[in-house]
């Protein structure tokens, strides 16, 4: 590396003497003479061949790319013109970007570039003069556009690109979708973490903010949502045209144009306008009275928490089709998918997370859109920080209980499960570009980083937490910034120095180990036990052992005869302790009567893999269900499983402990978990029966089966407790009197009272019916299309068919899934990768083995960038997980012979090799005789 920097140096100097000869030349035969066009009257230098040749020709920015370009350009703001009354496939835009070149810059042999991806360019103007040049791959080659600096004034330079550009129809840039029921179009961006310049040129990174002007001709019945609320909206022959006025500064990332017939509901938070947005067509299923509340409680909370005002004047949000993601935090126009629409009775935990996404994405209006990273190594801060924020939000501004035993039973779990993998992280981590941005999206930058902040906070103290948020978003409104100026406004406001903290916790990668060891005396006068010893024993997988803050529990029988439970003990009901290293004494619990159960980090403050001591472990196998705290309760839930997952407790012995307990466990968040445990449908989700083979796997298929099956039958009537049974019911319904009861209950004959079976509910029932390939399913599934045919319904029956368990119909759809044009979005053919591979068609899946090994490369090398969502479902879903060596061994050689694979395509394949291993070594404990 450093011999060919010293070359490129002084290539680069010889460049710019070349140049500057060439310019001088022209210069002076020019001299005193008006130009005879508007086109450049000096010959401009043409960027270099060979400094081309050093960058990277794809959608793809590395670091050391955006680190030049900000050290060349300052003072960004763009005016983006779009006409979308265009045809169906393109739309006509014009952008003008204007930016000071910052003093130096012209010295440098490197080109200054546009980012601008699969657009086709019409004309280029720089500083009012045309670039003749502008279809010639020396100055956009498809993916950026090139300057020389030598072209670019020394301060102030505009340039103008014309231009059209394809819509997207895979949910990243532009995407437009048409509505199946009515015909409509709608239109929405989605730029997260580099695709802004798939639908206008831009420096495309997060420290070079910029202002924007926006101005749209659209439809006449169209809305027009951008960052602002519109300055005017003029009526014109053929439509409307609506002016923004320019914006705030913030990144390009964050820059919003939706578009459509949206319907719309308004509400006020003080002083801030709110509106909500939605399809025509599902304006019936918006419960929108419940949307506004809960953004107008969060406006209030967040704004006296941060102690800064929510700084972007309006607040807009637009429920869009297709969408990737879960939501998505545009300054004052957030995203959300439309998952979050419940055309069916939802329950309250379905609710709650839904309400949690409200307030994740609100709370990054302060963190990441006021205050944002300076590259994509920080995205851990800004999710983390959400998803930490919008659980407190939940739990201290809405009516909604349980917040904290959500973000357990989900985001924590994913944390723990990514922590585990041989693809774990550190929370801060190199990201060397762009792609590599888009493979930590995972449960380390969300899930981790939240506990982590959770910890910090108990071992700062919620007030000085506090004041350290304020003191940042004070000091650093519309800026970009590093970790450590956050920690360094933690530090101020709390007096601690972070500095050993934030290495141990946020650059190394794993999950500590905790358990507690101990042990208890009689008393010979009285014939009582009590402690005599408690230590937490902490171990590492990467020998990093860091400092926690925790509470320990113990937990004691109470004393009535009848309906005994487990209690916490009255006289050390629970204990604050900070411990490191690999051995810490809480003297404190001697002399406290012995526990039945300890349990080291009561209320989940903590950030650990939890291993129960043996007596614990020994108690909790019968007994757990009898724990009164329901945290507590799903927390030695989760420790158990993990320990199936570990390969050191049998499945069967799990199956029997939820056998037990779960018909008594009325918390929804425990008995959702525990029943997913024992079955799913996907072949790549790890359970009881997928971890067991043969004649043991079809005992316990009908054992549970039944259970749940009496357990629906029992449950009360029209509430969220049925729902969960009814299905559990789906995921083990197996036998042919658990099909006819399906049949009945879609017929309308059943006798389940209470249960509405609506049509969300019969599709499901459908899928479920297909997948054990019931008399008559294609007729069904096609005739209740007819009866739905919207985009959720088209959905529903790709998912159904595709379950079948026929060979013919797997084999056209993987055809479909390599097609150049299928003519489906990509949102379509990830709904049938997600049913391709089921629980029970094993042998359907060995079929597809080579098929996938064979084309995984294949799509990867042919992928273009409306091909990227495709690869990396393709990689994730189509995965035949088989708990089978041949498949590890597979994986092994495809990712030694392909190492230029995407990083999120590496990662896919690394984390499904790994669950190979673990499903292997979960059958093999449970083949173990008792």
């Amino acid at each position: 590396m450093t011999l060919l920097r010293k070359a490129v140096n002084l290539f680069g100097y010889l460049f710019i003497m070349l140049s500057l000869l060439i310019l001088a030349s022209c210069s002076s035969n020019t001299k005193g003479k008006a130009p005879a066009s508007d086109q450049l009257t000096t010959q401009a230098p043409s960027i270099s061949h060979s400094f081309q040749s050093q960058l990277n020709h794809s959608s793809n920015l590395n670091r050391e790319q955006a680190i030049a370009r900000s050290r060349m350009v300052t003072q960004v703001s763009y005016r983006v013109e779009v006409n979308l009354l265009g045809d169906s496939q393109t739309f006509q835009a014009k952008t003008l970007i204007k930016f000071d070149l910052r003093p130096k810059s012209k010295n440098t042999a490197n080109p200054l570039l546009i980012d601008f991806e699969g657009g086709k360019i019409l004309s280029m103007r720089l500083n009012g003069n045309l670039l003749p040049d502008s279809d010639q791959p020396e100055r956009f080659d498809s993916h950026h556009i090139y300057l020389n600096p030598l072209e670019l004034k020394p301060t102030e330079n505009q340039i103008e690109i014309v231009y059209s550009h394809p819509y997207s129809h895979d949910g990243r840039g532009l995407h437009r979708f048409v509505d199946p029921v009515d015909g409509k179009v709608y239109l929405y961006t989605h730029f997260e973490p580099y695709d802004a310049h798939r639908m206008f040129p831009c420096f495309d990174q997060p420290d070079l903010k910029a202002t924007y002007e926006l101005s749209v001709i659209a439809p006449s019945d169209w809305q027009v949502i951008s960052n602002t609320l519109p300055k005017t909206v003029t009526e014109r022959a053929d439509g409307k045209s609506w002016a923004f006025p320019k914006s705030q500064s913030f990144s390009t990332y964050l820059f919003a144009l939706h578009a459509g017939p949206y319907s719309v509901w308004k509400g006020q938070a003080e002083t801030i306008p709110l509106r909500l947005f939605a399809r025509k067509s599902l304006e019936k299923y918006i419960d929108h009275e419940e949307w506004l509340k809960i953004t107008e409680k969060g406006l209030d909370y967040y704004g006296s928490e941060f102690g800064y005002p929510y700084p972007f004047g309006k607040y807009d949000q637009v429920l869009v089709p297709d969408f990737n993601a879960g939501a998505m935090e545009n300054v004052g126009a957030v995203t959300f998918s439309e998952s979050f629409v419940f055309r069916s009775r939802a329950t309250q935990d379905q609710k709650r997370r839904r309400a949690n996404t409200i307030l994740h994405e609100m709370a990054h209006m302060w963190f990441g859109d006021l205050v944002t990273m300076k590259w994509w190594n920080g995205l851990w801060l800004n999710e983390s920080f959400a998803t930490f924020m919008a659980t407190r939000a939940v739990d201290q501004a809405t009516d909604f209980k349980g917040s904290w035993q959500d973000f357990f039973s989900g985001t924590k779990q994913w944390a723990y499960w990514e922590d585990q993998l041989v693809t774990s992280h550190s929370i801060e981590t190199p990201v060397l570009n762009t792609t590599v941005a888009e493979s930590i999206f995972d449960g380390i930058t969300y899930g981790k980083g939240a506990g982590v902040l959770k910890q910090l906070q108990a071992y700062l103290g919620e007030d000085s937490f506090r004041d350290g948020l304020q003191r940042y978003f004070e000091k650093y409104a519309f800026k970009n910034t590093t970790i450590s100026d956050f920690f360094k406004k933690l530090s101020e406001a709390s007096d601690v120095e972070l500095a050993d903290w934030e290495r141990t916790w946020l650059r190394t990668a794993g999950v500590n180990t905790v358990r507690a060891d101990w042990s208890c005396e009689i008393n010979p006068k009285n014939g009582s036990s009590t402690l005599n010893r408690l230590e937490l024993i902490q171990s590492s997988s990467n020998s990093e052992l860091r400092p926690h803050a925790t509470e320990i529990a113990l937990f004691e029988w109470s004393k009535g005869r009848r309906g005994r439970s487990l209690i916490l003990n009255e006289k050390t009901p629970r204990l604050e302790v900070n411990y490191s290293g690999p051995k810490t004494a809480v003297n404190r619990a001697i002399g406290s009567p012995c526990p039945a159960i300890v349990f080291p980090n009561y209320n989940d403050f903590d950030y650990a893999k939890i291993e129960l001591d043996a007596v614990s472990l020994r108690e909790v196998l019968v007994s757990v269900g009898a724990i009164q705290d329901p945290l507590t309760r799903q927390m030695i839930w989760h420790t158990l499983w993990e320990m199936v997952i570990d390969g050191k407790l049998k499945s069967q012995d799990y199956a029997e402990a939820v056998l037990k307990n779960a018909g008594q466990e009325k918390d929804t968040l425990i008995l959702s978990k525990l029943l997913q445990h024992l079955s799913q449908p996907a072949l790549e989700s790890p359970s009881v029966l997928k971890f067991l083979e043969g004649e043991l796997r079809t005992h316990y298929q009908r054992k549970i089966e039944l259970f749940v099956e009496n357990q629906l039958l029992k449950a009360p009537a029209g509430t969220d407790l049925q729902l969960i049974w009814y299905r559990a019911f789906l995921n083990s319904a197996d036998s042919d009197l658990a099909a006819a009861r399906l049949i009945k209950l879609i017929q309308g004959k059943s006798n389940l009272k209470g249960f509405k079976v609506d049509q969300e509910r019969r599709w499901e029932i459908i899928q479920s019916l297909a997948s054990r390939n019931a008399p008559e399913i294609e007729k069904l599934i096609q005739a209740e299309l007819k009866k739905d045919p919207t985009d959720f319904g088209q959905k529903a029956a790709i998912a159904a068919e595709i379950s079948i368990p026929d060979l013919s119909i797997k084999k056209k759809w993987a055809n479909l899934f390599l097609q150049k044009d299928s003519g489906l979005p990509v949102s379509k053919l990830r709904v049938a990768m997600r049913n391709f591979h089921l629980l029970g068609q094993e042998k359907l899946s060995e079929e597809s083995i080579d098929f996938f090994f064979d084309n995984l490369p294949k799509l990867a090398l042919r992928k273009k960038i409306e091909e990227d969502e495709l690869l990396k479902n393709f990689a994730h879903s189509m995965f035949p997980s088989l708990c089978d060596p041949k498949t590890i061994e597979k994986t092994t050689r495809l990712l030694e012979s392909h190492p230029d694979l995407p990083a999120d395509v590496v990662k896919s394949l690394k984390i499904h090799r790994q669950e190979e291993e673990r499903c292997i070594q979960a059958r093999t404990q449970s083949r173990k005789s008792s």
